[in-house]
């Protein structure tokens, strides 16, 4: 953990120190896909086998079953910086995650809406938004009654530009976010993305950083009935040491009147669902694999998690539920009746969802990101004029006008 300043560029000598103390005893190897096909970190380091860092997940189960307290997983994200700055640009594989990247950061999704005396947030992130916007409505509501001058951030936390070694526009990204918040008092940002929650943490100094699930597991209200579903639990795998963000969303399942078990590997030890780092662009196999092993540790059960990628990873072979599904209706949720949007209804969604905080008057202050005045927002509006009929062009063909009507 540290502020973006003290990052350090490692050459090749300083990225091997990370696994100086490998001893190639092969308990992450037993647990890793990854270090099966390739070897352990210590040939690796010593360059007795060879390895593409960018198909390891960065997922940091090798660091939880490590006997030795050696973190692997840093080893191949330095590796991947090391990469880039030699090519001198980004590997053309990973394009379509910057370019999803790009557009939850531009100003045609971004919008920051502060109330009078706002000292803490809201940053749902980037799939919420678009997959679940009623749900991101209400918890945005719920945070209201207790924190009645919250504000809320739409924007995207740069995490694809941190995992795939992008660090000079990382830093610079991540950072004027950041000081923005701080300049204008916020003190607090409240996250629903664990991947949010794990580069707040590690990178926003002197703002702290908490689940919404902590905060609305301790909200009034009357537990649901007991229903006669048992449900199993993925914690993602950035969130496998943060135990509160844990406790409080296996709380929030049992509130909902749903019992919960463990999987084989589950909190510290949990699995990646294949899309860590964006390795899935490198190897699309390896979201199989993931998924597999998901599916024969649920054992016919429904999967949890409070990642809405997990939660669409695994929803294409198995009943998979986002925890604010069963926090908005269980019933409806384990009954496959949860309102889940799909590309390009998510676009969609995510700027009706900004216009609709813009309209609100609830805000003394606002802003949208990389904007560039009175004539660049009116090319921002055209843009989204124009992106708003190819969406509905495209879902009146993809779901039929009767269906889009409907929606």
């Amino acid at each position: 953990m540290g502020s973006l300043s003290n990052i350090v560029m490692a050459d090749k000598t300083e990225t091997a120190s990370f696994i100086d103390d490998c001893t190639g005893c092969n308990i992450c190897v037993k647990e890793c896909s990854f270090l099966q096909r390739t070897g352990n970190p210590k040939e690796l380091a010593t360059g007795s086998k060879q390895c593409d860092p960018f198909e390891c997940t960065l997922c940091g189960l090798c660091a939880a079953v490590c006997p030795f307290g050696v973190d692997p997983s840093r080893y191949f994200l330095e590796q991947r910086r090391e990469i880039r700055r030699a090519k001198g640009g980004d590997d053309r594989r990973h394009a379509p995650l910057i370019a999803y990247e790009k557009k939850g950061a531009s100003t045609l999704y971004t919008f920051y809406g502060l109330p009078e005396g706002c000292d803490t947030v809201f940053f749902p992130g980037c799939a919420l938004p678009g997959t679940r916007p009623q749900a991101v409505s209400k918890v945005y509501e719920s945070l209201k009654t207790v924190i009645p001058n919250i504000g809320i951030v739409l924007d995207c936390c740069l995490k694809p530009s941190h995992d795939l070694g992008r660090e000079d526009h990382f830093n610079s990204s991540f950072q004027e976010l950041r000081d923005y918040l701080y300049r204008q008092g916020i003190r607090k940002v409240l996250v629903a993305c664990p991947n949010c929650n794990r580069i707040f943490s590690d990178y926003a100094d002197g703002i702290s950083v908490q689940t919404v699930y902590e905060i609305l597991v301790d909200l009034p209200g009357e537990a649901a009935e007991l229903l006669s579903t048992e449900a199993v639990f993925h914690d993602p795998c950035v969130a496998r040491n943060n135990v509160a963000a844990q406790d409080a969303a296996r709380n929030m399942v049992k509130r909902a009147g749903v019992s919960v078990a463990e999987m084989k590997h589950s909190r510290d030890k949990t699995l990646c669902c294949g899309r860590g780092g964006g390795v899935n662009f490198v190897r699309p196999d390896i979201i199989g694999e993931s998924v597999a092993s998901r599916i024969a540790e649920a054992a016919g059960r429904p999967i949890v998690t409070y990642c809405a990628a997990c939660a669409g990873t695994y929803a294409a072979k198995t009943t998979s539920l986002h925890l604010l599904d069963l926090w908005i209706s269980p019933e409806d949720a384990l009954a496959g009746k949860a309102k889940v949007s799909v590309a390009p209804i998510t676009y969609l969604n995510r700027i009706m969802l900004k216009s609709k905080l813009r309209k609100s008057g609830d805000f003394v202050l606002s802003r949208q990101r990389n904007s560039k005045g009175k004539k660049g927002q009116r090319m921002s509006q055209f843009k989204a004029a124009g992106l708003l009929l190819v969406i509905v062009a495209l879902a009146a063909v993809m779901f039929g006008f009767t269906s889009l009507q409907q929606w």
